[in-house]
């Protein structure tokens, strides 16, 4: 993949760079049924979800986790932790959703032989995502039909 098929979506959630506005409610809360988001064959987007974000993001989008993982987020000790992973496994399935025309819960994991998650349910194989995260961000990558990672540090 050359960098031309790279596409760098800006902050999320509702920064003017990044979602686009009609997906954001007035109070900043992310909409409950977005409309679907363009990725075309050959192209990989990469979303960054800034540190400054997490409170927000882990706010609205902390009803589409799994029990399993509602349970995961409150087994961290630190609030800004887990928050930080409400907020990356939130948008996960918020912006995959988005691509493969479904709601968040509606997302069901597999994990592959060599321990890389991907979407079973619906029937989702074809859309590949990685996400990546440090203290001050994360970042999280989608493309159909191939393997894809994203590394910040």
């Amino acid at each position: 993949m050359t960098a031309a098929g790279v596409q760098l979506m800006g902050a999320v959630p509702g920064s003017a760079s990044g979602l686009p506005a009609q997906a954001v409610l007035a109070s900043g809360r992310l909409a409950p049924d977005p409309p679907g988001l363009p990725l075309a064959q050959g192209e990989v987007q990469v979303w960054v979800l800034h540190a400054a974000d997490v409170p927000a993001c882990a706010s609205a989008l902390v009803h589409t986790l799994s029990a399993d993982e509602r349970a995961r987020a409150g087994r961290y000790r630190a609030e800004v932790h887990r928050q930080r992973f409400i907020a990356r496994r939130g948008m996960l399935r918020w912006l995959s959703a988005r691509y493969l025309g479904c709601s968040p819960q509606a997302l069901r994991w597999e994990v592959e032989d060599g321990g890389k998650p991907l979407w079973r349910q619906p029937a989702a194989p074809r859309l590949a995502f990685s996400v990546s995260q440090t203290e001050c961000m994360a970042l999280l990558a989608f493309a159909w039909d191939c393997r894809v990672g994203v590394d910040v540090q």
